[in-house]
């Protein structure tokens, strides 16, 4: 088999992935190093997503947890107040979530930048 008899691959079928891989069109390059900027940016963006969906199912928690604890405990007026005010979504969708969201993508970008792809091992080759 000579390099022009290549063998076209098969398109993978993803169905409700988290980041459309879809669109990419290039050629993977030697060791694949065509490949490893976008790699970093589709992972950068499934762990922004998949971070976002955490902060959620967070929320929804301490917010559960909250509304069984306020009704266990509705005597304390003063407990009451704090309670209500994190129900007002005071404290939890505050501009802390969002440092934390975006100190958080910040590492992540620097741990993707210095990635240099996957390295095999020559016994695997």
């Amino acid at each position: 088999m000579t390099m022009n008899d290549k063998k076209v691959r098969k398109r993978r079928i993803i169905k409700d992935g988290i980041v459309d891989i879809d669109d990419i069109e290039i050629e993977p390059g030697f060791k694949y190093s065509n490949w490893i900027p976008i790699v970093r940016n589709k992972m950068s963006e499934r762990e922004y997503i998949l971070l976002k969906k955490r902060i959620e199912i967070t929320n929804e928690i301490i917010l559960d947890s909250l509304k069984i604890f306020y009704s266990q405990n509705k005597q304390n007026q003063i407990l009451n107040k704090n309670i209500r005010d994190v129900f007002n979504n005071k404290f939890i969708n505050g501009q802390e979530i969002n440092n934390i969201i975006l100190s958080s993508k910040e590492l992540i970008i620097k741990q993707l930048d210095a990635w240099k792809g996957v390295q095999r091992s020559k016994k695997n080759c």
